[in-house]
């Protein structure tokens, strides 16, 4: 499979815990704005309500960037699980090959 089983453990350990802090501080930062002075009328959210269309989008992509961190949380730990897994049962199987007389 070639696959590099401590560059996976290492992704998961170091590599993407810190990404999904970052979203996680994003979704917090995003959810912490107020929107309520940002419009009074036309342009974009041109409706009978601005500051309520603002404030529906806001929450939505706070809401988007606290899933994605937590998915790349989640992404990490099968990483770490996946490699570890994967180093024991290879080392299993080459023990029970070279207890079976089979030479590497």
């Amino acid at each position: 499979m070639g696959a590099n089983l401590e560059e996976l453990e290492k992704a998961g350990l170091s590599e993407l815990p810190p990404i999904a802090d970052s979203f996680t501080l994003a979704s917090t930062t995003l959810s912490g704005i107020s929107t309520g002075g940002m419009f009074t009328s036309g342009g974009p959210f041109d409706s009978n309500n601005p500051q309520s269309d603002m404030a529906d989008l806001m929450g939505a992509l706070a809401s988007a960037t606290q899933k994605s961190g937590s998915v790349m949380n989640d992404v990490a730990d099968a990483l770490v699980t996946t490699a570890r897994d994967f180093a024991r049962t290879d080392d299993e199987i080459r023990s029970a090959f070279v207890a079976a007389g089979g030479t590497l």
